[in-house]
């Protein structure tokens, strides 16, 4: 709140390391996979079923340990 109060989060190095302070902090992993999940609707992806007629080779059904795993992937493409 400090460094916003004094205008300095408009500067590219100051906000680069709070948002990387931010995504240290282990409450950012559950933000993530709870974003990715409803963005993407992975958290909905065991409720479905594909398409037969669309789809030649079906899969099985993901577990609920793939949406987390694609979070992972993108929380690791997020930082650049």
């Amino acid at each position: 709140m400090e460094l916003a109060s004094k205008g300095e989060l408009g500067q590219p190095t100051t906000l680069h390391d709070q948002v990387e302070r931010m995504l240290a902090d282990p409450r950012s992993t559950r933000f993530i996979n709870d974003f990715v999940g409803q963005w993407l609707k992975l958290n909905q992806i065991a409720a479905t079923d594909p398409d037969k007629k669309t789809l030649s080779r079906v899969q099985p059904k993901p577990s609920g340990r793939d949406g987390c795993r694609n979070a992972s992937l993108f929380q690791g493409t997020d930082r650049s």
